[in-house]
Parts: C-alpha cells; sequence; structure tokens
C-alpha cells in the first residue's frame, strides 16, 4: 500500500508505545524514520503483484484491490 510518511506517522502514533522499532523516537522523528524505512524498503514493496492507494477511503480502496485482483486473474 501506498501512503506518505507523514500520513503513516499519524496513523502510527498512538501505537507508538508498543512498536520497538519507534518507542524512542520523538513526534518529529517520527516521520523522517518512517520515510528513511520506507525507502530502504522500496525494492520489496516494488515486487509486490498488488498496490493500493491507502489514502483512499475505504469503498474505494476495496474497489481498487478487487479492480486488480480481478486483472490478475484475467477476469
Amino acid at each position: 500500500m501506498h501512503i506518505p510518511p507523514e500520513e503513516l506517522a499519524i496513523r502510527l502514533q498512538p501505537e507508538k508505545a508498543q512498536r520497538p522499532l519507534l518507542q524512542n523516537l520523538s513526534d518529529e522523528e517520527l516521520p523522517h524514520f518512517i520515510a528513511n524505512k520506507l525507502q530502504e524498503r522500496m525494492p520489496y514493496y516494488e515486487q509486490a503483484a498488488l498496490t493500493a492507494d491507502a489514502t483512499l477511503p475505504v469503498k474505494l480502496l476495496c474497489a481498487q484491490i478487487f479492480r486488480q485482483l480481478n486483472e490478475i486473474n484475467g477476469r
């Protein structure tokens, strides 16, 4: 799923204490850390058969995923 680091930081903020990689980061450091991790992991993410825009509303996100699944399955 594609999501800007700033948006992901907002979503992860409430759970930060339960995530070992994030728990010692300040609120200002969190988006930068996430951006670096996303960049580091990008070669793996780019290998995915499906991608989705996680900033979309849930219904649109589901429609996007279903559309891609149908394309992969030749429907």
